[in-house]
């Protein structure tokens, strides 16, 4: 396969995941999300503020602009919403930088 079509496909899979990921935490109370889970980040709220941030630092990197952290389990969003919006706005910047790759 070539490597931009393989790039372009594993960028939409990660986009469809996490939409899926976060269909399903919608379902629980915020309570819930953020409940102390003995997780490496604490909670689900925790890890998914983690694997954002670690996307945006990534993406950061390849983009040539540093994202600026404090540390890998800085909390981006407390409110759900916002960081359900974060993720799909990230997920979509991903898709747009690697649309613009060329071989």
């Amino acid at each position: 396969m070539n490597p931009l079509t393989h790039a372009g496909a594993m960028a939409a899979y990660n986009r469809w995941m996490n939409e899926r990921i976060y269909e399903c935490c919608a379902r629980l109370s915020d309570e819930e999300r953020k409940r102390d889970v003995g997780a490496f980040f604490k909670s689900i709220h925790g890890t998914l503020n983690h694997l954002l941030l670690g996307d945006r630092i990534w993406l950061g990197r390849f983009k040539g602009r540093p994202f600026k952290v404090e540390s890998l389990a800085q909390e981006l969003y407390a409110d759900f919403a916002e960081l359900r919006a974060g993720r799909a706005s990230t997920d979509a910047e991903i898709i747009a930088w690697v649309d613009s790759l060329s071989e």
